[in-house]
């Protein structure tokens, strides 16, 4: 009995020993996969206004981006930075996202002024865009993206570029020495009203939606290099606001853009009709806007690449 009693120990120690040697040799090949199947995606994102002419609003203000990640239409909330990226000192912002290989994600990209606070950006699917601020507002430059990636292997790089949500709109004024002579600068002011404009934004399809009134708070006119070329006529910004846009052209043509102006103690409303907008392009309005004789052309300029569509008049 006694004999039996120990070889049956130690039939069941051998068996324990086993157990327990698969059970450790289980968890390595686990822990081995888990390593061989995650990696890390590192973005190098550029959001940045360069055109061919210095001009204003170059996205010089943009210093923050956020970002979130979609898998299979859904936001994977837990990878949502808890804090902005800053942008370098090479004007991008870089960093690494860890996910899974062979995986396919949708990553959404938002870059704005950490000053501005024109913006709802908790949903990104349906971003709040608000109008109730002050004209001429350089802070409110943004841009966005969605970018498909795929991990392959442990470590890749990926570069993304930015554009702009919006319309820019510009008035030029080619006889801005009549009133200079009255005012300074910041004795200038401006604003614009129209009807019918987006406000929400889903950063993931680039759709728009909603509708809505605005008209900006009078402000002085834009600052900095403002001042371009019209063939030998030299013009000057006077008034400059970023809408929300559709990504192809629309017309606004059954309720008028309108300038408002204010200078001296005189106030200006010029009512431009049949308004051509476009998502990352400009709308420069161009003409003798303080004098008589007033003729108006309508430019609209893509703001990355610096290509101009035929100008027109309108009255």
């Amino acid at each position: 009995m006694c004999k039996l009693s120990a070889t049956l120990i130690l039939i069941a120690s051998f068996f324990a020993m086993t157990l327990s040697s698969s059970c450790q040799k289980e968890e390595s090949i686990t822990d081995t996969k888990s390593i061989q199947d995650e990696g890390y995606v590192e973005f190098q994102v550029s959001a940045h206004g360069d055109i061919a002419t210095k001009s204003i609003s170059e996205g010089d203000m943009v210093d923050v981006l956020y970002y979130a990640v979609y898998k299979n239409g859904e936001e994977l909330k837990d990878l949502r930075p808890s804090s902005p990226i800053l942008r370098g000192a090479d004007g991008r912002f870089v960093f690494k996202i860890k996910l899974v290989k062979g995986l396919k994600y949708r990553i959404a990209f938002w870059a704005q002024s950490s000053q501005c606070t024109a913006y709802d950006i908790s949903d990104f699917e349906a971003v709040k865009f608000y109008y109730d601020g002050l004209a001429n507002d350089e802070s409110r430059d943004a841009f966005f993206k969605a970018e498909d990636v795929m991990l392959t292997s442990n470590t890749q790089v990926t570069e993304v570029v930015l554009k702009r949500p919006f319309a820019q709109i510009n008035f030029a004024a080619s006889d801005y020495k009549v009133v200079s002579q009255l005012v300074n600068d910041k004795g200038f002011k401006s604003t614009i009203a129209l009807k019918g404009v987006p406000n929400t934004l889903n950063l993931l399809t680039g759709e728009t939606s909603g509708s809505e009134d605005i008209e900006f708070r009078f402000n002085y006119a834009p600052d900095g290099e403002d001042r371009f070329f019209d063939g030998n006529t030299m013009l000057r910004y006077v008034s400059m606001n970023y809408i929300l846009a559709e990504k192809e052209k629309r017309i606004y043509s059954q309720y008028p853009l309108v300038g408002m102006f204010e200078y001296a103690n005189a106030t200006l409303e010029i009512p431009i009709y049949n308004l051509p907008v476009q998502r990352n392009y400009r709308t420069n309005i161009i003409g003798n806007l303080f004098s008589a004789d007033i003729i108006f052309n309508l430019d609209l300029e893509e703001i990355f690449d610096n290509n101009t569509n035929q100008k027109y008049p309108i009255n």
